[in-house]
């Protein structure tokens, strides 16, 4: 139950943060290129992709120590299609993500050495 009302909390933040966070924050650190200077942005869109990432590694975590053979989640149950069902969900989600993001940059050209 745990798991499901944590994926509605962060499924409901990430609307949220959609909304508000429209610009990505640009962080202290830069690095020096032939080609110019890049400074490294920071936005809720690059923090969304390691939330999936964390959230599918934690349900593959719970596959694997408490269902199987001699697991507490076994057999036939709804508890055990629920977690599969849960797991294979943040894969296509994670998935749409990508898709969705293939093009973000987390490195960009510093402004003031355009000029």
């Amino acid at each position: 139950l745990a798991v499901l009302w944590g994926d509605c909390l962060v499924g409901f933040l990430a609307i949220l943060f959609n909304e508000w966070f429209l610009e990505p924050v640009q962080l202290p650190c830069s690095c020096q290129r032939p080609s110019g200077t890049y400074r490294c942005v920071f936005g809720w869109r690059q923090l969304e992709g390691i939330v999936m990432v964390v959230g599918m590694a934690g349900k593959f975590w719970v596959i694997l120590e408490y269902s199987g053979v001699d697991g507490v989640i076994n057999g036939l149950s709804n508890a055990y299609f629920g977690i599969w069902g849960s797991f294979f969900n943040s894969v296509f989600a994670l998935g749409t993500w990508l898709k969705e993001n293939q093009n973000l940059e987390y490195f960009v050209r510093d402004p003031q050495d355009e000029e």
